[in-house]
């Protein structure tokens, strides 16, 4: 049988005295206050992101660009227009 000393100690090495237990309020508004500064923070940021981006449609001049092919030649977009058409691809990949 353990003594009430004995678990006294044991509450207080593991953090919590028994009138410090937390309950699932406390838990909830914890919750609460994360989410709220989560909430404050992140909705300037996407509204901001949100506004700065435009939408393309079909029919819009794409922009220029340059960039170097598999080969190491450089290509830019400039230079190909009204010669042929150009079709860019990702390949997205970890290999």
């Amino acid at each position: 049988m353990v003594q009430d000393g004995a678990r006294a100690f044991v509450s207080a090495a593991a953090g919590c005295l028994p009138a410090q237990r937390r309950t699932s309020k406390d838990y909830q508004a914890g919750h609460f206050q994360v989410f709220s500064i989560l909430l404050l923070v992140l909705t300037p940021v996407l509204v901001g992101a949100m506004q700065q981006t435009s939408r393309v449609v079909v029919g819009d001049e794409a922009i220029d660009f340059t960039m170097q092919s598999i080969d190491g030649d450089t290509f830019n977009l400039t230079d190909m227009r009204g010669e042929q058409a150009v079709v860019l691809v990702f390949f997205r990949g970890a290999w």
